[in-house]
C-alpha cells in the first residue's frame, strides 16, 4: 500500500493525545475509614475489572479514530501496478489520440463530442509534470509538426486547442499503431496512450494491422457518445446521362440513406448546379435505408458544373452534402486526319450543318499529324491509311483521347490490318465488295438502341432507323472486349467501341463515302455524327471522384510546365512545380482535406478537376460494443494494460485507481465513523457504571 498525499502522515503525532489525556486522566487512590468490612463486600472485582477494560478499549478506539481520519486525508491506495509506476519521481511518456472525424460533432449534454474530449484532455494534461514527454495526434493525421514525435505540455496544451473537426476518415486502429510505435521509442518508465473517441463499430476494419507492445503500456479508452445520433446522409451523386450538351435536360441520380437508430423522417433534398437551386425531391426515410432520388435538370450554361446535393441539417451536418461536377466545353474542339479530304467530306457537313456552331473543325492530311497536339483536341476523326503515325494516336489514347476511326477509301485490308493491330485491336477481318459480286447490299441488323448515341435521336420513343444499303466493307465479327453497337445481317459489325488505354475507339466497317455505302446520304448519318462527337466529348468530362485525404492523380504533358495552380474548395490556391517536366508524367496532389471541387490550372487552362467527398463510414453512427472493444485490440497484438472509462464515469479517479491502484481512503474514513459511533456507546456505558461504583 502506498500514500497518495504522505504529508499528512505527519498528523499521525495527534494519535498520541489520547494516551496523554488517559495517563492524566488516571483517579488517585482516596483513603476511606471505615469501621466494618460490610462495604468491602459492596466492591464487585468483575464490574471494576470491566470498567478497567472498556478504558483501554476507549483508548485503543480514540486513537484509531485520528489514524484512521489522518490515514483518510494520505489517500492510501492499494497498488495494481509496480511501485515505480506511480512514483512521482518517475518521468512520464503520454500520447493523446483525439478522433476529430466529423461524426465528432454529434452535441450531448457535454457540447459536441470533440469539445468534451478537449476538455477532458486539458485536464489531464494539466496534471502532467514539467519534463514528461508528451504527443497529441488526430486521427485525420493532419494535425501539426510534432504528431510524430513528443513535445513538452505547453505546446500539447496548444495543439490541443487548435484540433477541429475533419472531414478525412481513416481507421482509428492506424492511430493507435502510431502511438504505440511513437511510445516505445521513449525510455520513460511511465508509458501511457490516451484515446478519446465516440469508438464506431467502423472505427476498427477488419484487415491486418498489428499492434506490436509490451505490457508496460497503459492504454486508455475513454468513449464519449451518450446518445443515439439522428443522421442522414447523403451517398451518391452522378450524372444518368452520358452525353452532356447545353440547353438540354441532364438527369442526376442521388443516394440518401439513413444511420442505424435514426428515427423515421421525411427528407427534402436539392440538387444546385453552380450554387443555385435546380431541382427538389422528398423522401421519407428511417434507420438503415437507403432511397435512390432522380433529378432532372436543365444545363444552362456551359464551362465547369459544379453539382451538390444537399439534404436538411441533422444531428451530423458534414455528411449532409455531396458534390460532382462536370464540364460543358464552350467549343468541342474536332480533328479530321485523312489521307484524302474527299474521305470527311459527308462528315465535314454533318458535324458543321448540325452543331450550331458548337464545333470546331480543323482538317489535315495524315503527313501533318506531328504539327499537332493532339492532346488539344477533343476527339479525332481517322481516316485509317497505311502511313500513319500510329505510335502518337496511341499516345492521345494513353492520354485519355477519343479517336472515331474509318477505313480509308484507298485502304487495302493488310493496311488496315496493321493499323488495327498496332492500335491494340485485333480483329479477325475480310474486305466485301458486294457491288462486285452482283449480289444484295448489307443492311443494319441489330441495333443497341440502349446506348448513349442514341439518346434524344427518336420522337415518341419510335427507335426506326432506315438502313443504309452497303456495297464494300471491312467484315469482322469478334470484336473482344469491344462492345458491338450496330450489326449487320450477316453478323458482321458496322458499328462497335473499344476502350483503349485511357481513352474511347468507335470504330466503323465502311469509308464514309458514297462509293462504299449510301450511308452519308440517310437521315441517320449527321445527327449520329454529332451525337458521337458529343459523347466521346463528354467521356473525361465528369470529375473524377476521391474520399477526402486520398490523393489526386493527374497526368501532366510536357506542353503543361511550369506552375499548375490549384484551386481548393474554400477558394484557396496551391501550387505545384512541373519546370523539370519532359515528356507527360503523373503527379498526385494530397492536400485533399476538405471536400468540394479541386480545379487543376495550367496558366488560364483548367485541364483537370476533382471531387472530393467524405467517406460514408463515417455517417454510420453504431458504436461499438464495450465488451467487445478491448478484445478486438488484444487480438490486434495489444499486451498492455486497458483501462476503458465510460461516458459519465469520473475519469480521474479512474485514471489514478490505475496509475496507484484502488483508493482506501473511503473505507478509513467509514471506519473512523464507525469507530466513533462505538466509543459514543461505550464511553456512555462506561461512565454510568462509574458513577454507580462511586455511590
Amino acid at each position: 500500500m502506498i500514500f497518495l498525499n504522505p504529508a499528512v502522515l505527519i498528523g499521525l503525532l495527534a494519535a498520541s493525545i489520547p494516551v496523554i489525556i488517559h495517563l492524566f486522566n488516571l483517579r488517585k487512590l482516596k483513603k476511606i475509614e471505615f469501621s466494618t468490612i460490610i462495604f468491602l463486600k459492596e466492591l464487585q472485582k468483575t464490574k471494576i475489572r470491566k470498567i478497567k477494560l472498556k478504558q483501554w478499549i476507549l483508548l485503543f478506539l480514540r486513537t484509531m479514530i485520528i489514524i484512521s481520519l489522518v490515514a483518510a486525508f494520505a489517500r492510501p491506495t492499494v497498488e495494481q501496478v509496480t511501485l515505480s509506476a506511480g512514483s512521482s519521481s518517475a518521468k512520464t511518456s503520454a500520447v493523446f489520440i483525439i478522433d476529430n472525424s466529423f461524426s465528432m460533432s454529434v452535441i450531448s449534454a457535454n457540447g459536441s463530442y470533440l469539445n468534451h474530449a478537449k476538455e477532458i484532455a486539458d485536464k489531464i494534461l494539466n496534471e502532467f509534470e514539467e519534463g514528461d514527454e508528451i504527443a497529441v495526434i488526430t486521427t485525420d493525421g493532419y494535425v501539426n509538426a510534432f504528431d510524430d514525435r513528443f513535445t513538452n505540455k505547453a505546446n500539447a496544451l496548444k495543439i490541443l486547442e487548435d484540433i477541429e473537426l475533419s472531414y478525412v476518415r481513416k481507421p482509428l486502429d492506424e492511430s493507435i499503431l502510431k502511438a504505440v510505435e511513437l511510445i516505445e521509442s521513449s525510455k520513460n518508465y511511465n508509458k501511457e496512450v490516451f484515446v478519446y473517441s465516440d469508438f464506431q463499430k467502423s472505427a476498427f476494419e477488419q484487415r491486418e494491422i498489428f499492434l506490436p507492445t509490451g505490457d508496460d503500456i497503459r492504454l486508455y479508452l475513454i468513449y464519449l457518445s451518450d446518445k443515439t445520433a439522428n443522421n442522414f446522409y447523403v451517398r451518391k451523386v452522378e450524372p444518368g446521362n452520358q452525353i452532356f450538351e447545353k440547353s438540354k435536360i441532364v438527369n442526376f441520380v442521388s443516394e440518401v440513406a439513413g444511420s442505424a437508430g435514426s428515427n423515421q423522417q421525411s427528407i427534402t433534398a436539392s440538387l444546385f448546379i453552380n450554387g443555385i437551386r435546380s431541382a427538389q425531391r422528398n423522401a421519407e426515410l428511417t434507420d438503415g435505408e437507403s432511397i435512390a432520388l432522380n433529378f432532372e435538370a436543365l444545363l444552362s450554361q456551359s464551362g465547369l458544373l459544379e453539382i451538390t446535393v444537399e439534404i436538411d441539417d441533422d444531428d451530423i451536418s458534414q455528411d449532409n452534402r455531396r458534390f460532382s461536377s462536370l464540364l460543358i466545353p464552350e467549343k468541342i474542339k474536332i480533328l479530321l486526319l485523312s489521307d484524302t479530304n474527299s474521305d470527311f467530306v459527308f462528315v465535314r457537313t454533318a458535324l458543321r450543318g448540325s452543331s450550331s456552331g458548337v464545333i470546331d473543325i480543323t482538317e489535315a492530311v495524315h503527313s501533318r499529324i506531328n504539327s499537332f497536339n493532339l492532346n488539344d483536341y477533343d476527339a479525332v476523326f481517322l481516316s485509317a491509311a497505311g502511313d500513319m503515325n500510329v505510335k502518337k494516336i496511341k499516345d492521345y489514347l494513353n492520354a485519355g483521347g477519343n479517336v472515331i476511326l474509318f477505313p480509308s477509301s484507298s485502304l487495302s485490308l493488310e493496311g488496315f490490318k496493321n493499323i488495327t493491330g498496332n492500335l491494340g485491336i485485333n480483329l479477325n477481318s475480310t474486305m466485301i465488295d458486294i457491288s462486285a459480286a452482283d449480289i444484295g447490299a448489307a443492311v443494319f441488323d441489330k441495333i443497341d438502341f440502349a446506348h448513349p448515341v442514341f439518346s434524344d435521336l427518336f420522337e415518341m420513343r419510335k427507335q426506326q432507323i432506315e438502313s443504309p444499303d452497303i456495297f464494300r466493307y471491312i467484315k469482322f465479327t469478334s470484336i473482344f472486349p469491344g462492345a458491338k453497337i450496330i450489326s449487320l445481317i450477316d453478323d458482321s459489325v458496322f458499328l462497335c467501341e473499344f476502350n483503349l488505354e485511357n481513352g474511347k475507339v468507335m470504330l466503323f466497317n465502311t469509308a464514309p463515302v458514297t462509293g462504299w455505302s449510301s450511308f452519308p446520304l440517310k437521315g441517320i448519318f449527321a445527327p449520329l455524327m454529332n451525337k458521337i462527337v458529343f459523347y466521346l466529348s463528354s467521356q473525361n468530362k465528369t470529375g473524377k471522384n476521391y474520399k477526402a485525404g486520398e490523393m489526386i492523380d493527374l497526368t501532366i504533358s510536357s506542353e503543361k510546365r511550369g506552375s499548375i495552380t490549384v484551386i481548393r474548395p474554400d477558394g484557396s490556391k496551391d501550387f505545384l512545380q512541373t519546370d523539370t517536366l519532359i515528356t507527360k508524367r503523373n503527379l498526385t496532389y494530397a492536400q485533399t482535406n476538405l471536400t468540394g471541387i479541386y480545379k487543376f490550372y495550367s496558366g488560364d487552362e483548367l485541364f483537370d478537376f476533382a471531387g472530393i467527398n467524405i467517406d460514408p463510414l463515417e455517417s454510420q453512427t453504431e458504436y461499438i460494443d464495450i465488451n467487445v472493444l478491448a478484445e478486438i485490440i488484444k487480438n490486434k497484438g495489444f499486451l498492455g494494460k486497458i483501462i476503458e472509462i465510460l461516458p459519465g464515469e469520473n475519469y480521474s479517479e479512474q485514471i489514478y485507481q490505475s496509475r496507484f491502484g484502488i483508493e482506501l481512503w473511503k473505507y478509513f474514513l467509514a471506519a473512523a465513523l464507525i469507530m466513533a459511533l462505538v466509543e459514543m456507546l461505550i464511553s456512555r456505558s462506561s461512565k454510568k457504571e462509574l458513577a454507580s461504583l462511586e455511590n
